[in-house]
């Protein structure tokens, strides 16, 4: 899936304020302290698994989290999240920028920043699923 840029991550990041964690794979830019890339499955669940949240675009973690039982904040784009998304998570999009073929091949899909929420939203989503 397309992703935002790094400079949309980076509004979200210092929204948060707060300690984040970076998981990804080598060659990604690093845009916070704590980077974790390159991990196996079982750490990365373990990652999930204690924090108090997460948020990540539509890829695997989502679905790794659900196998977990941890709720998160999805970013959608251009894929529908009631095809692809769990409900137990906040599923943040703009169904003005779903794609027609929902099972299409993301290569033939233009890159749409517009689709991507704003990070405020993201961030408000991300505090109410951590508020105590």
């Amino acid at each position: 899936p397309k992703s935002p840029t790094p400079d949309w991550w980076r509004s979200v990041i210092k929204l948060l304020d707060t300690h984040v964690v970076q998981i990804g794979v080598a060659g990604e830019e690093k845009l916070v302290q704590d980077v974790q890339f390159g991990l196996p499955l079982s750490e990365i669940s373990k990652l999930v698994e204690k924090a108090a949240t997460w948020v990540s675009v539509d890829s695997f973690l989502p679905h790794l989290a659900h196998h977990v039982g941890k709720r998160g904040v999805v970013v959608w784009s251009l894929s529908d999240p009631t095809h692809f998304g769990y409900q137990e998570n906040i599923n943040l999009c703009n169904r003005k920028y779903m794609r027609t073929n929902q099972f299409g091949l993301w290569e033939a899909e233009a890159y749409t920043p517009e689709a991507f929420p704003d990070p405020a939203d993201v961030v408000k989503a991300v505090r109410s699923l951590t508020v105590v």
